[in-house]
C-alpha cells in the first residue's frame, strides 16, 4: 500500500550504531519521515550507543572527529570573549552570533553526543572537514590576528621559551595533572622524573605561608602569656 511502500536511500539506524554500516536500505514511508524528522537532533552518544565491534571499525574516524571537536570548542572558548571579534566594533550578539552552528551546536558542547546526520557525515569525511573549515577562521585570529588572544596562551613552564602553547594542539603539549601547568611534550619528556617546577614553587610558598603563621600564633601566645604573667604579679 502507499502508507508502507519501500522507499531507498534511507540510512538503518541500527546497522549504523551495531555494525558501523551507513548503506542506503529500503525503509517504509513511516520510517523514513521519522528519521528526517530526527535527523539533526543529538540522539546518540558514541560511547554508549555503538557497539564494541562498531568502535572498532569507526577507530580510525572517531579519533581525528574527537579531536577536531575538542580543538573547535576551545578555539570557540576563546573568540567568544575576546572584544576583538570578529571586529573590535561588533555587539555581543554579534560575537554569538559569529560563531553558532545553528543545528549542530551541539557538536561543540561536548566530543560524544552526535546526531544522525552526523553519523552519516563521519565515514565520507564531511564532519570532519565542516570542524576544521568552522575552526579554522577561529584559529586564523587567535594565532595571528588577535595579540589579545594569543597573549592568552601558555609559556612553557621548564623552558620558558617566548612561544605560546595552547590547549587544543595536544600532540606538542604536556599538562600537569595536579597545577594543570603546560610545556613543551619535548621539554616534559627530557625532564621526566625530576618533578613539575610549578608543583615546587606551589609547595614552597604553601610552606613558607604555614612557617610564617606558626611563628606568627606562637609569638602571640608566648607574648601574651608574659604579658599575663606580670599581671598576676
Amino acid at each position: 500500500c502507499n502508507t508502507h511502500s519501500l522507499q531507498p536511500q534511507a540510512l538503518i539506524i541500527s546497522r549504523g550504531l551495531q555494525d558501523w554500516d551507513f548503506a542506503p536500505k529500503p525503509v517504509s514511508i513511516p520510517a523514513a519521515i521519522a528519521l528526517r524528522s530526527n535527523y539533526s537532533q543529538p540522539l546518540f552518544s558514541c560511547s554508549l550507543d555503538l557497539s564494541a565491534a562498531a568502535h572498532v571499525k569507526a577507530a580510525k574516524v572517531l579519533q581525528p572527529v574527537t579531536a577536531a571537536r575538542r580543538r573547535a570548542a576551545l578555539l570557540r572558548d576563546y573568540v567568544v570573549q575576546c572584544p576583538n571579534f570578529p571586529n573590535s566594533r561588533c555587539q555581543d550578539e554579534d560575537r554569538l552570533a559569529a560563531v553558532s552552528l545553528s543545528t549542530r551546536s551541539h557538536i561543540l558542547a561536548d566530543d560524544d553526543t552526535v546526531s544522525l546526520e552526523d553519523l552519516i557525515d563521519m565515514p565520507s569525511g564531511r564532519l570532519l572537514l565542516f570542524l576544521e573549515s568552522t575552526a579554522a577562521p577561529w584559529a586564523l585570529h587567535v594565532m595571528e590576528k588577535c595579540l589579545l588572544c594569543h597573549e592568552k596562551g601558555h609559556c612553557c613552564e621548564i623552558c620558558r621559551s617566548e612561544e605560546r602553547l595552547f590547549l587544543w594542539d595536544e600532540h606538542r603539549i604536556s599538562s600537569c595533572e595536579a597545577c594543570n601547568a603546560i610545556s613543551h611534550r619535548s621539554c616534559s619528556d627530557a625532564a621526566f622524573g625530576r618533578g613539575c617546577r610549578k608543583c615546587d614553587r606551589i609547595r614552597k610558598v604553601r610552606g613558607d605561608a604555614q612557617r610564617r603563621l606558626s611563628e606568627g600564633s606562637s609569638g602571640g601566645y608566648s607574648s601574651g602569656f608574659s604579658h599575663g604573667s606580670g599581671g598576676m604579679g
